[in-house]
């Protein structure tokens, strides 16, 4: 059996995490987290501002921080 774990880094998905570990750990089953996040895109009128490839890599690196 697997669970799916949609994770964001909130509180509740520190919680829902926390439970899955117990059900997976009680039923012998596979953990699968999965995170996504937005680029961060601000839009002013007609102009739209994409952080640059840096900015992204190091939300990127942050995010996996977490997850380990």
């Amino acid at each position: 059996m697997k669970i799916l774990i949609p994770i964001d880094f909130s509180t509740a998905s520190t919680q829902a995490l926390r439970y899955a570990c117990f059900l997976a750990e009680n039923n012998q089953a596979q953990l699968v987290l999965l995170h996504v996040f937005d680029i961060p895109v601000m839009t002013a009128d007609a102009y739209v501002f994409v952080p640059p490839p840096e900015e992204i890599e190091k939300i990127k690196v942050n995010h996996l921080t977490h997850l380990q």
